[in-house]
């Protein structure tokens, strides 16, 4: 793992996740990728290490719902990743105002509650997203 990096790679997940790697090819200059299970929109994160944010992604919904992507893949640090279905990332923004970043992206915060994965959004409800995680394991 390189030091300079802040998370797993999409290739350390594909690898891990036992992709073909042959099989997989970016699209575009975005970070989506073409894979065996469908479009795979990629992003990483460092642990912040606070009490309100362990992880932080901006996302793009628009390109989600343009390039019909199939799945989040959020890496979280190196210890695993999220996969979340879009439909339900897609749900989970019509029932709340995510707040918004620069360029129509929308903050994704994930803390850690005990056991429990938290996508935790300012004026938000509270979603457990702890079944979509993936621990990684060299």
């Amino acid at each position: 793992m390189s030091k300079s990096a802040s998370s797993l790679t999409f290739t350390q997940i594909s690898s891990f996740l036992e992709f073909d790697l042959r099989m997989i090819s970016q699209i575009g200059r975005r970070k989506i990728f073409s894979t065996p299970i469908g479009k795979i929109y990629y992003r990483g994160s460092k642990d912040y290490g606070y009490s309100n944010k362990n992880w932080w992604y901006s996302i793009d919904p628009d390109i989600i719902i343009k390039e019909n992507v199939d799945y989040l893949c959020l890496a979280a640090d190196y210890i695993g990743f999220f996969l979340i279905p879009s439909e339900l990332f897609n749900e989970y923004r019509t029932h709340n105002i995510v707040g918004g970043v620069k360029g129509g992206r929308e903050n994704f915060t994930i803390i850690k509650d005990g056991t429990r994965l938290i996508r935790r959004e300012s004026k938000c409800h509270d979603w457990d997203i702890s079944q979509y995680f993936i621990p990684y394991k060299h």
